[in-house]
């Protein structure tokens, strides 16, 4: 959920549309994409379609007052391939992340230790400081963890599916 695996690179040649060279901090995820792509066609974006459109940051307009104001992420393949990333989720906001490592596959199977990891961007860029256990920020992680498991169950995130996930969610959290 760091930034360096968090961050697509999005690049669009519209002249008539996108100023050359502009950029936008609104936050945008994957799921965004089909959306803005069926608004740039003039398609009715589904209303079970996951995700909204971008649209607007193209045409270089300010972001929607009801636009999210942080999002979501989940790495469900715990310990796969070369990288060994264990399985997480989390949310982040324009100035902070909260990260819940959950350590197991599905079905329980190799675990690695359980923990929770808070960032402040703003001070804290690069994510080099694990500021969780910093009494200074329990609001805002409190405030996190309420918003994080608001997003899972309104997405169907939830691991009710796995026992042995949920099991250690609700222990650790």
């Amino acid at each position: 959920m760091f930034d360096e695996s968090m961050r697509m690179p999005f690049i669009v040649c519209c002249p008539e549309t996108v100023t050359p060279g502009s950029t936008n901090g609104w936050l945008i995820n994957n799921t965004d994409f089909a959306p803005t792509m069926l608004a740039l066609a003039g398609a009715t974006v589904p209303a079970a379609m996951q995700g909204r459109s971008f649209a607007a940051a193209l045409n270089g307009e300010p972001k929607p007052k009801d636009w999210r104001t942080s999002t979501y992420y989940r790495y469900w393949m715990h310990l796969a391939h070369n990288l060994q990333v264990p399985g997480h989720f989390g949310v982040r906001s324009e100035r902070y992340k909260l990260i819940f490592f959950y350590g197991c596959r599905p079905d329980g199977s190799e675990q690695t230790p359980v923990a929770w990891e808070f960032y402040d961007l703003q001070e804290d860029p690069f994510e080099m400081h694990n500021l969780y256990g910093d009494a200074q920020y329990k609001s805002i992680i409190d405030a996190l963890k309420v918003e994080l498991r608001q997003t899972r169950t309104k997405l169907n995130e939830t691991d009710a599916k796995y026992p042995q996930i949920q099991a250690i969610i609700d222990r650790h959290w």
